[in-house]
């Protein structure tokens, strides 16, 4: 993936109050099987909940290919992230950059957090992070990501990180057996500088 120096790439741990994050590897896919095998979490995600095979199998060539990308100095195509409490390394969740097919520079944004640090502002501290890091280390010209339609918590957090709403997709994801429409949020690298990109970027230390 184009965007930051070799230099700024070896940087893998960014912290902020109670929060640290960092590129997420093989050994984290434990936790990540907890959090999506998790029913309350995945209550929107259209994927889940996930058994321990279906993580594994999604996750572990997403974190090879991580750390081989990693070990020259560049990053692979899905920049995973996991965060945890500075305190004591408590998993709190995860976060993720992805490539967008077909769209030269776009960024898809995307984050889930264990129930149990839900309604704590780290979905927004998460969120902030992600939108930094896309816009200044990925070079992102557009940013974007998407929810299920309903799930208003993460409509207005979208939203809060200044993406716009930019249209729903009848019936785009199947979540059950059942066709669900999906919410698309965007925003040009441009029109985000109001947001507080900049800002967020230097809390982080990005």
């Amino acid at each position: 993936m184009p965007g930051a120096s070799k230099a700024e790439f070896m940087e893998n741990n960014w912290k902020l109050d109670q929060l640290t994050i960092r590129y997420a590897y093989q050994d984290d896919v434990p936790d990540l099987e907890s959090l999506l095998g998790d029913p309350d979490v995945c209550e929107w995600l259209w994927f889940g909940p996930l058994s321990p095979e279906g993580v594994r199998a999604y996750f572990v060539p997403i974190m090879r290919a991580q750390a081989e990308a990693l070990s020259h100095g560049a990053l692979a195509d899905v920049v995973e992230f996991v965060v945890r409490k500075s305190e004591d390394g408590s998993f709190v969740g995860h976060g993720a950059c992805v490539a967008v097919d077909g769209s030269p520079q776009g960024i898809e944004i995307g984050f889930a957090l264990r129930k149990k640090y839900w309604r704590q502002g780290y979905g927004t501290m998460l969120g902030r992070f992600l939108m930094a890091f896309a816009c200044l280390r990925l070079r992102a010209a557009r940013v974007e990501a998407g929810c299920l339609a309903g799930n208003v918590g993460s409509e207005r957090l979208l939203l809060k990180l200044g993406l716009r709403k930019e249209g729903i997709r009848s019936g785009y994801r199947v979540m059950r057996g059942e066709r669900r429409d999906e919410c698309i949020f965007g925003a040009l690298r441009e029109d985000l500088d109001g947001a507080g990109i900049a800002a967020w970027a230097r809390m982080w230390g990005i």
